[in-house]
């Protein structure tokens, strides 16, 4: 029978907190963001959003075929491309938003001209 190595209750939660935390920083990020400057609601969601997608390109990332070392290096494109992706999507959505807030504006003032 193999012996196998028993895991303790620090370890395990050492790990589970580690791996949390990893994950979920960038989301933690956005929401001190969201917190501090209270961003419209679309622009918030748009965070929330990009940090997912940097989350799920890195997990796909991760079913491609590995380093001839094995290192899982995927993992290390996951903080810089979350926070590229909160600063692309969010800010490409607050100027989407401004363009159609002046557009309806526009259309709403060359309508009362009529």
């Amino acid at each position: 029978m193999a012996d196998y190595e028993t895991i303790n209750l620090e370890d395990w939660a050492t790990g589970l907190f580690r791996t949390l935390f990893y994950l979920s920083a960038p989301y933690l990020l956005w929401l001190a963001f969201v917190g501090i400057f209270n961003p419209t609601n679309v622009v918030a969601h748009s965070g929330f959003v990009s940090s997912t997608i940097a989350l799920v390109l890195t997990a796909v990332a991760s079913l491609s075929p590995s380093d001839a070392s094995g290192l899982p290096y995927e993992v290390f494109y996951y903080w810089p491309l979350a926070l590229l992706l909160l600063i692309l999507i969010p800010g490409i959505t607050t100027v989407y938003e401004r363009k159609r807030k002046q557009l309806s504006a526009a259309d709403t003032s060359s309508g009362s001209e009529l």
